[in-house]
Parts: structure tokens; sequence; C-alpha cells
């Protein structure tokens, strides 16, 4: 069965819309559409976006992030919930909710990745290659610095960031084998070969008093292009929470406040 591209529920207290579709340029203005739905119409004060999406286009990313960072600058809230997959424009979205609220189910599959380039019907030259390269490296840095403002900004600084992501690599560290259990990962006991290296870059973010190392460490991972464990990304502070998995749980307390209880107008029929 097929899923309908965009899933609206109307809740007493909050709007949720579920995406299932590429994020491109069509997806984004009805995207934009329903959260102006959501917060204008319904006054809801947090709307989730459940994300099961293979990405898309950056331009229909940036423009949900243009319409998202409008709503969080009047005080509504878009929280993030990856479902059965969250891949290239989506898991940036899902990583661009609100920090606190950034969630995935256990099955979830996260893949980050740089811009690429969309199939074509015509030949390169090599000045148009390097041309098109040092495009598609300018919108990597700017989405990268985007992140990572974003992260640095949702966890109260660098410092807050750095701090956050030294505890979550030393409870995966001394509990790993307890989390692998809960997360149902088929060799629980098998090393994670990027705890090691991540360690080392918090501290040296604390050391350096600097996201450089952070933001150096996100820009080799996302050239790998390959599907991130649920475990890294929370360690790397993308994501806040794995449902079912009470370990894998942000510290910092939820930004949104639960909102009073008003008549939400109906639809008509």
């Amino acid at each position: 069965m097929e899923l309908a591209p965009l899933v609206p529920a109307y809740g007493e207290q909050e709007g949720t819309l579920e995406v299932n579709t590429d994020i491109c340029e069509a997806s984004a203005i009805e995207i934009e559409k329903q959260l102006d739905l959501f917060f204008s119409y319904y006054h809801y004060e947090r709307v989730t976006l459940k994300l099961n999406s293979p990405g898309g286009a950056v331009v229909g990313l940036e423009h949900i992030l243009e319409c998202i960072d409008g709503w969080r600058a009047r005080g509504r809230v878009v929280q993030t919930l990856a479902m059965f997959r969250a891949s290239s424009a989506a898991a940036l979205l899902m990583s661009m909710g609100e920090v606190g609220s950034r969630t995935a189910h256990r099955n979830s599959t996260l893949l980050f990745h740089h811009a690429r380039v969309g199939s074509t019907s015509y030949t390169l030259t090599s000045g148009a290659a390097d041309k098109l390269a040092s495009a598609l490296k300018i919108v990597d840095q700017g989405m990268i610095q985007r992140l990572v403002t974003h992260c640095n900004m949702g966890f109260g600084g660098g410092n807050g960031l750095a701090n956050e992501g030294t505890r979550r690599c030393q409870l995966l560290r001394l509990q790993g084998a307890e989390i692998a259990h809960d997360l149902r990962v088929m060799e629980p006991r098998r090393p994670l070969k990027w705890l090691s290296p991540l360690l080392r870059m918090w501290a040296d973010c604390q050391s350096r008093n600097s996201l450089a190392p952070y933001t150096k460490h996100l820009v080799e991972r996302f050239e790998e292009d390959s599907s991130m464990d649920l475990r890294e990304a929370w360690a790397l502070g993308l994501l806040d929470r794995v449902k079912g998995v009470a370990r894998l749980e942000a510290r910092l307390a939820l930004v949104c406040t639960p909102a009073p209880v008003v008549q939400r107008p109906r639809l008509a029929l």
C-alpha cells in the first residue's frame, strides 16, 4: 500500500504531519502551508514532523528550514521524529528540529551526506565540472555550519554541546552492552569503532574552547555517505532520544512547555 505524501493530524494540544515523500520544491510548499495552518489557524504551540523520506533537493530543505525559523522566532516549536528512514535532506531536517525533541524509532535508518548532483542528460566539460564542484562545496559548508550553529544554540553554547557530547560518549562506553540490547542490536558486544574518535573530538573542542573540531568531524563523516548508527547520531548531538531506549535520552529539558488548553477551530467538512 502506498503511503500518502503528507498526512496531517490534529490533536488537542499539538499537530503532527507525516512526511512520506521526497524533500523538493513542491513538498516544501505544501509543508509550509500545513505549518501555517497548524500555527495560525489551530494556534498550536508545537508541531511534530514525522519524517519517512529518502531526502531530496537542497532548495526544498532550505525553504522548510526558513519556514521553521520564522515560526521559531515567534515562539512556536517544531519537533522532529524519524520514522522508517530519514536520509539526506530528511536526516538534516530531523537534526534541525527543536533540540531536546529530535527522536527516532529503534528501527529508523539515518543517512547523512553532502549535496549530490542529480542525473543529467548532458556531458560536463572539465571547466563546468570544476565550477559545479565549487558550488557544491559552498552548499555543503553552508549546511554544515547551519547545523553546527543550531546544535550550538540548542545546547546552550559550545561548552554545553561538548559537555553533553562527552557525557553521551562516556555513557555508551560504560553501558554499551545494555544500550545495544535495548536497541536489539544483533551483535551487542561489538566494539563501536567511532566511539574513541568521538571522545577525542569532544575533548579537543573543550580544550580549544571551539567547535572547529566538531565541524571538521561532521564534514568528514558526511563524506562517508553511509548509514549512521543511532548511537553515533546521539553521541554527535544530532539526535536526542530513541523511543523505547530509556538510556538514550537527552539530559537537557525540552525547550517546549505545555500549551494552555484552548478550544481549537475545526475545519469545515
